[in-house]
Parts: C-alpha cells; structure tokens; sequence
C-alpha cells in the first residue's frame, strides 16, 4: 500500500538477535518497521516531513506487523498532485475517509467491522479508511 504521511520520529531498536530495526511513527501514531538500512536512514532524515511510504501488513497471530518498503520526500508539489490539494490535503482525505467509513459502517456485514473487543473493531475500521482513502488519493488506482 502507498500513503502519504508526516515522519515524527524514527527509533533504533536492537533485536536479540543483534540486528538493528527502525521503527518509524507518523503523525497518526501508527509505526512503520524496517531492517533495512538504507530505508531507515531515508526516514530518519525525513523527520517532521512528508513523505510517501510503501508498506506491507502481515498477520501473525493476534499481532499486525506494519512493514516500511520504502520511502521518499514529497514536496509540496508532489503532495498536491497526489491528494488534489495543498500540504494540508493529505490529513482532509484521511478525515473523508473516516466520514465515509462512518456512514458504511451500519451496512458492512457484520464480521468486516464488528469483533471481539475494541481494540480490534477499531484495527478492522481503520484498515476500511485506509482502503478509502487510498481510493480517493489515487483515484481507485491504489
């Protein structure tokens, strides 16, 4: 998936392994991983910018790992042709598309939003937002 973001912050953290992970986190809160160098020094020097992310999910368990494939700056111009707007179109596309999850919610079935606690109702609607928005931003070409 691709998405337009703002990097707050990239950490280094070292697994028991000995292997160093980056772990990038947006303006949203939600973290990015990485073990590749290269890609987390790119978003280490994007702190406080925007940028274009690509990034894979992969379910193990009861946890979603939210892997960074890759990153690049987006200038103002990029960010303008991408979402229709100016630097701030980005955010009004993620709170469309919360609107309009909010409305489609009542005529999901059940099993695609509801679950077990809320933790998971609210994972499960943010992976519907994040389906709209790329909808809107790439024009259903995501």
């Amino acid at each position: 998936m691709k998405e337009i973001i703002r990097v707050e912050d990239v950490a280094t953290r070292e697994t028991r392994g000995g292997n160093l992970r980056y772990v990038l986190r947006d303006d949203q809160h939600r973290e990015y991983t990485t073990f590749r160098t290269q890609i987390g020094e790119e978003a280490r020097s994007l702190a406080g910018r925007q940028a274009e992310i690509e990034f894979h999910e992969e379910h193990r368990g009861d946890y979603t790992n939210v892997y960074l494939d890759a990153i690049e700056p987006v200038d103002a111009g990029d960010a303008g042709e991408l979402a229709g707007g100016g630097a701030a179109a980005p955010v009004a596309i993620r709170q469309a598309a919360w609107q309009v999850a909010a409305a489609l919610a009542p005529w999901l079935p059940k099993g695609d939003v509801l679950a077990r606690d809320d933790a998971e109702a609210f994972e499960r609607l943010r992976a519907l937002v994040d389906r709209i928005a790329d909808d809107i931003r790439y024009g259903g070409r995501s």
